[in-house]
């Protein structure tokens, strides 16, 4: 943030590319809000797996909107298309957390992010959901790719523990 005289101001984007030089295993942005959100993608994208950040979004699937309008913002022109290809293959999941009306957050949906559709539109499958009446989030039934991928790699017990975690009562 600047100085009352407009000095010594650092964007997120400059700190961004800071960070980049470093050579990191991992970025963290604490909340995606501009032109930034094109920077952690193409960082995603070239090495930095495993990297996350946060951005206000109603669903998972709203949140790749949100992501992709956000990385427009950057003033590097990018075909729709080439962007959406890059945000599909960037993010893997999508976890979203609501405020409901008592006050408490709960986990909403887990939701993982496959490949584009032939029309180019995301594919969203949810593994976890909300249940209002449970009170819970619970396992969709749905098996997830990049649980089979972290299962293959030797996690087995997280994947496991995981879908237990899940089923009991959210508080």
């Amino acid at each position: 943030m600047p100085d009352r005289h407009d000095r010594g101001g650092v964007t997120i984007r400059e700190l961004f590319h800071s960070a980049l030089r470093m050579r990191p295993d991992r970025i963290v942005i604490g909340e995606c809000r501009g032109g930034e959100a094109l920077d952690l993608i193409q960082a995603m994208t070239s090495g930095h797996g495993g990297s996350m950040s946060t951005l206000h979004a109603n669903s998972a699937a709203d949140s790749l909107h949100r992501l992709e309008t956000m990385a427009l913002m950057s003033g590097i022109e990018i075909p729709l298309t080439a962007l959406r290809a890059q945000v599909a293959s960037a993010i893997d999941v999508v976890v979203q957390l609501s405020r409901l009306n008592d006050g408490r957050r709960v986990l909403m949906e887990v939701s993982e992010v496959g490949p584009l559709s032939t029309d180019f539109r995301y594919g969203v499958t949810k593994i976890y959901e909300y249940s209002g009446d449970l009170k819970s989030t619970r396992w969709t039934g749905n098996r997830s790719a990049f649980g089979d991928e972290v299962r293959q790699k030797g996690y087995a017990p997280l994947v496991d523990l995981t879908r237990e975690v899940f089923a009991v009562e959210a508080s």
